[in-house]
């Protein structure tokens, strides 16, 4: 496992965040957001329609690779049918292995 020293973080221009449900990602996204003026993406915004209801997968995957593909962010969601690509174009991962 890498671990970076966070110290030098304002080299990074695309920020994947991960972890397991209430670990913390949207409070750490939203101060990254801030200290590095990134924009920031939370991945739920994409996946859910309202009422809970879950947009087409597809739909969701085409969204989730344009984003991606875009030069700065901070994308937080774990949704692991995506992140091997969102690892392959992330400058830094970011992953809370904190208990609840």
């Amino acid at each position: 496992m890498a671990v970076h020293d966070l110290r030098n973080i304002n080299h990074y221009k695309r920020i994947a965040i991960v972890d397991c449900a209430g670990s913390g990602k949207i409070t750490l996204a939203l101060k990254l957001k801030k200290e590095l003026n990134l924009p920031l993406y939370h991945l739920d915004e994409y996946y859910w329609l309202p009422g809970w209801q879950r947009v087409d997968f597809d739909l969701f995957s085409e969204a989730h690779d344009k984003l991606c593909d875009t030069d700065t962010w901070i994308i937080e969601g774990s949704y692991v049918r995506t992140f091997f690509y969102r690892a392959l174009k992330a400058d830094l991962i970011i992953y809370l292995d904190v208990p609840r």
